[in-house]
């Protein structure tokens, strides 16, 4: 198998988008399956992009293939495609030019050029079913159900007809079946989401997601051993999976069946009880559940079972911010900082703290984490980019600068959903500046979920002060 190695010539756009697969993986590495042999060959050629360079692997038997991608490289794009073309007539078991073509400019973050290039595929060969796979897999990303639907539809139509290379028809049927079942999880249809997963794991056997959207459809329909055997199958199949009573707890708990998920967390952490990841989990689930003894208990299994783990010391010091305990707060995020000085929830959480703390001198050096926090997450896009944003005007609100914390909150509101804690101190900053109705509509919501966070009580004494602000307002 030969190894070649090109650097590719970046997007001139300053703004690239964020390429992610429906299943939610993340895309600092993308591997893009671009060709795969006949299956006498057993063969396949894989073009991996990381960090902008491509890597080819098993190209040997494809030279004009191996010269495309070095074009492609160059940013001879027209000479690529010429050579893709020439493959693809020499070589009919091979996907279209203008499909392999598409997933090199996905791959290297051309979105306008590689959906150019999919829709160049669909009117040179309307028979071959990737490229209306590939469609209906950026519609699906960008939440365009319809659209992916019918595209993915037929797509899983043409995937029958299709007969050039049964390597490339098993993985066509995968993906097929892949998309037909997630979106028919989006649609909330429990029956045909168990038909198409249960003959997705016939084709795809060794893979865990469809034994998890099998799980989610089974407890849908209240079937909850069926859910439970599914999710014992992904955590065999995948070790990083959570436990099974975990991935259930947490089932139950989004269903509202507050109750049930403590029972089989606490199943969880008796069956797993030398387990770290499991402590953690359930640690995690309980003080996001308000339920700070059980937090307590499995944070200190945690931190015996490793006395050295980062995440339970972190999670030490969110406890005792939830607890209102400050000077152990400061001494556990502080130590969680030296030890990992690049982690957000570490040192946002450290930020915090200190803005809470009655010297001047440890609010500055909080504003400084919280500004160091809002340059490295300027993406309000993303939860932790509104978070930071959020940090800050906290912090800069309680040193004086109220210009900046509007013109952050402003940011982070822009951007999407925060968490609850982050709600009281955008309420706090919005009622300052004196627009008590956006002040009660954020606030509102999050203590009617009644979910706990560091400052409730706070946040509750500024509800009903804004609750009788405009009646007095309109009395006058």
């Amino acid at each position: 198998m030969k190894n070649v190695t090109y650097r590719i010539q970046r997007p001139s756009t300053k703004t690239v988008p964020r390429e992610t697969t429906f299943r939610g993986r993340a895309a600092g590495l993308i591997v893009v399956c671009l060709l795969i042999c006949s299956p006498a060959a057993g063969q396949r050629v894989v073009v991996k992009t990381e960090n902008g360079k491509v890597q080819l692997k098993g190209a040997k038997k494809y030279p004009n293939v191996e010269n495309a991608v070095s074009a492609f490289g160059r940013g001879d794009f027209a000479e690529s495609l010429r050579l893709l073309k020439e493959a693809s007539r020499k070589h009919p078991e091979l996907p279209p030019a203008h499909v392999v073509q598409a997933k090199l400019y996905l791959a290297t973050k051309r979105r306008a050029e590689g959906l150019d290039a999919l829709e160049r595929a669909v009117a040179a060969d309307r028979d071959d079913p990737e490229a209306f796979l590939m469609l209906g897999d950026l519609a699906l990303r960008a939440r365009q159900i319809t659209l992916a639907e019918l595209a993915i539809n037929h797509a899983a139509d043409l995937t029958e007809k299709y007969s050039k290379n049964a390597r490339r028809l098993a993985d066509l049927k995968k993906r097929s079946l892949a998309g037909q079942t997630t979106i028919s999880e989006i649609r909330g249809l429990s029956d045909n989401t168990i038909r198409l997963a249960t003959a997705w794991i016939k084709l795809d056997a060794k893979n865990a997601q469809p034994h998890r959207k099998l799980a989610r459809a089974y407890f849908e329909k209240k079937k909850y051993t069926e859910a439970f055997g599914e999710l014992k199958k992904v955590a065999q199949l995948d070790t990083k999976a959570a436990r099974p009573e975990i991935s259930l707890a947490r089932m139950y708990e989004a269903a509202g069946h507050r109750d049930t998920a403590k029972e089989t967390m606490q199943l969880a952490a008796k069956q797993g009880s030398k387990d770290l990841r499991t402590r953690l989990s359930v640690a995690r689930w309980a003080l996001a559940a308000g339920q700070v003894k059980m937090a307590q208990t499995n944070i200190d299994a945690a931190r015996k079972i490793d006395p050295d783990s980062f995440a339970a010391l972190a999670l030490a010091g969110r406890l005792a911010r939830h607890q209102g305990d400050q000077p152990a707060a400061l001494k556990l995020l502080q130590d969680a900082v030296v030890r990992s000085p690049s982690n957000f929830a570490a040192t946002n959480q450290l930020a915090l703290a200190l803005a809470d703390s009655k010297d001047k001198k440890d609010r500055l050096r909080g504003l400084q984490y919280a500004a160091v926090n809002l340059r490295t997450h300027a993406d309000a896009k993303t939860a932790a980019g509104r978070e930071a944003a959020v940090t800050y005007a906290w912090l800069a609100f309680g040193m004086g600068k109220r210009a900046e914390a509007k013109k952050a909150i402003e940011v982070a509101l822009r951007g999407g959903s925060i968490s609850s804690e982050s709600a009281y101190y955008v309420a706090k900053v919005i009622s300052d500046s004196g627009n008590n109705v956006l002040a009660l509509k954020i606030l509102k919501p999050v203590l009617a979920m009644k979910r706990p966070f560091p400052h409730r009580e706070d946040a509750q004494k500024l509800l009903d002060q804004l609750s009788v602000a405009p009646t007095k307002k309109s009395k006058k």
